[in-house]
């Protein structure tokens, strides 16, 4: 029950500023309240984290606390309160947007069984998102722990802080695939919410929130524990409210919502920088343009102490342990374009669209393919060249349910077409609409500028495709019916089924003959539902462990290795276990308990085959490359 808290927080701080600030309507009410509660979260359990406070005890306080200041605040207030949520309580009336409303419902509850019923099972997840979380419940801190992953500890904090809410409190990861299912939903409703800023009609704002929530990368992302619909969401506070400083919003509240924003996506992931750029350049236009020198320099520097409050905690342990606030520079180079001229912004960019371009038909991915390679040949550029590329291979791929290489083809090409349309249609004279097109168009081209293609580079494009979507709102508005909007939305909805029925990480129905599925597998089981003969090494080696009585587990992985499923197979979070890498030579092995002495070592092809002994424990299991040493 514990786990309502945070909702009953959210809702009660609704209420508040409902009937506070009746001038913000409910959409932006709702995306303000977010954000100020992650910000009320992140700098919370970083106070808490410096006394090792990270409890189920200090965590249920301090989501009580929003519910006691609301009923403080509303306590003489109950009949207007009742009155606010009657009228915010309408169905639509056009069957056009009832149809629309449907097919939202339908996405949300689709992927929310989804989310609830798989346990995170991306690998990035198990090696690294989903570990540094249970790292940090077992510490009941944020601080730095040995571990031979080191991005556990220099990636970003949020997402690991919004999973930690539930995985504490729930006492596990039944949840916590719900913080980019979130995400996901107030994502839509703000691309929504930019579409009625943008006057665009009732109907138009309801298949711009369809066009969101069919993404086939959105709906990968919004049941796992990636951070990509994280980023989006906090991207898309950015631009409501720079498009409101356009339309002569008020100033302060604007400058503060993108200071929070903007410290929120950076203490997300650093591709947030890419969005981030287009949108400061954009703002700061308009504040030069309405604000004297002084005051601009004024602004600036609110904005800069806001996003130190926010990072504080995590530029602190990376300047401490990597002497840079983002971390090792190798992290950072190793993604980071080596050259920079005009081939390499044509390169990435083609390249990067090309992760959309995935038709079922050959002759069209073939043609792609030579084009792409055509174009490099021309400007001497190779399509694999180290200096731009992270991977050694390049192709046009046939549409993937794989989440890390999904890519948004139907989407894509409705992009395109709108801004042709655009084009011919001369929208410059609606300069609100134009600047913000031009806005979103840049951060792609700034993203494939400064960061290599990958070939797992679509999920790094989700933010463009839900900022697109007011743009794809604007050129469909004049120039389309009701009922056309309506079948374009069907159409969207049914071209992404299979997103949304057979993940390949977590399927429903699964696409081959004895594949494993939601409805027939247990939780244990979904944690590797690619690699299965995975499972019954972790579930063999785990198993022996708890027969032998053995609290003390020594981890001892590569690092790309699965950490996080001995977790849940051991029975974390519970009192008494103790994991613990056992690491030398990297930075964070100066955090090594000296005084852990583990009963078991679970080690994988990182063990010399000769080692018979790892600290005194003998050798008792080996299978494939994985080897447990065992009192």
């Amino acid at each position: 029950m514990l786990i309502l808290l945070p909702i009953v927080s959210s809702v009660s701080l609704l209420a508040v500023f409902l009937i506070l600030k009746p001038d913000w309507t409910w959409r932006l009410v709702l995306l303000r309240v977010s954000a100020l509660l992650s910000v009320y979260m992140v700098i919370t359990n970083e106070i808490l984290s410096l006394f090792q406070a990270l409890t189920r005890t200090s965590l249920s306080i301090l989501w009580s606390l929003p519910i006691l200041f609301s009923l403080i605040l509303l306590r003489n207030r109950i009949p207007e309160l009742r009155r606010t949520f009657q009228s915010l309580i309408k169905l639509p009336q056009s069957w056009s947007e009832r149809s629309l409303l449907l097919i939202i419902l339908s996405v949300c509850l689709i992927t929310a069984f989804v989310a609830k019923m798989s346990p995170p099972n991306t690998w990035d997840s198990l090696n690294t998102h989903m570990s540094r979380v249970a790292h940090w419940a077992q510490e009941n801190s944020l601080r730095p722990y040995a571990t031979g992953i080191e991005k556990q500890l220099y990636y970003p904090p949020f997402p690991g802080i919004a999973i930690l809410q539930s995985y504490v409190l729930a006492g596990g990861d039944i949840w916590a695939n719900f913080a980019q299912w979130i995400a996901m939903l107030l994502s839509a409703v703000g691309v929504s919410y930019l579409a009625s800023l943008f006057g665009l009609r009732n109907t138009t704002q309801w298949f711009v929130a369809t066009f969101v929530l069919t993404l086939p990368l959105g709906i990968a992302q919004a049941s796992s524990t990636m951070t990509d619909y994280l980023v989006a969401l906090w991207i898309v506070i950015v631009a409501i409210e720079s498009v409101r400083l356009t339309l002569n919003s008020s100033l302060p509240e604007s400058i503060f919502f993108i200071s929070v924003a903007t410290g929120l996506a950076i203490n997300t992931k650093p591709t947030s920088f890419a969005y981030l750029l287009p949108f400061g350049v954009y703002v700061s236009i308009q504040l030069l343009k309405r604000l004297p020198f002084t005051r601009f320099v004024l602004a600036g520097l609110v904005c800069i102490t806001i996003l130190g409050m926010i990072n504080a905690g995590y530029f602190s342990r990376n300047l401490a342990l990597y002497k840079n606030p983002l971390g090792p520079s190798t992290g950072i180079a190793i993604h980071s374009n080596e050259i920079l001229d005009w081939r390499v912004v044509i390169s990435n960019t083609v390249r990067n669209a090309s992760l959309h371009a995935w038709s079922p038909i050959q002759i069209i991915r073939s043609a792609t393919y030579r084009a792409i390679i055509e174009l490099h040949d021309f400007m001497e550029l190779s399509v694999t060249d180290p200096r731009t590329s992270v991977h050694d291979t390049f192709a046009i791929r046939p549409p993937s349910t794989d989440e890390k290489k999904s890519g948004n083809f139907f989407h894509a090409i409705i992009i395109l077409g709108v801004l042709i349309l655009l084009g011919l249609k001369n929208q410059k004279k609606n300069k609100p609409i134009w600047i913000y097109a031009l806005t979103v168009l840049s951060t792609f081209l700034v993203l494939s500028t400064a960061y290599k293609f990958s070939i797992f580079g679509s999920r790094y494009h989700l933010a463009f495709f839900v900022l697109s979507a007011p743009v794809v709102g604007v050129g469909l508005d004049k120039y389309s019916s009701n009922f056309f909007l309506t079948l374009l939305g069907l159409f969207l909805f049914f071209s992404s089924w299979n997103w949304f029925v057979s993940i390949d990480q977590r399927p429903i129905w699964p696409k081959q003959e004895g594949g494993v599925s939601l409805m027939e597998s247990t939780r244990q089981d979904l944690y590797f539902p690619i690699v299965p003969y995975y499972r019954e090494r972790y579930q063999e080696m785990t198993d022996l462990i708890s027969k032998n009585s053995c609290d003390s587990v020594g981890v001892f992985l590569g690092g790309a290795g699965a950490e996080y499923p001995i977790w849940p197979y051991m029975g974390a979070p519970r009192e008494g276990l103790q994991i613990q890498w056992i690491v030398e030579g990297a930075p964070s092995a100066k955090y090594f308990d000296p005084s852990f002495e583990p009963c078991a070592v679970i080690c994988d092809i990182t063990c010399p085959k000769d080692w018979q002994t790892v600290r005194n424990l003998p050798l008792s299991y080996e299978k494939s490359e994985f080897r447990l040493y065992l009192r």
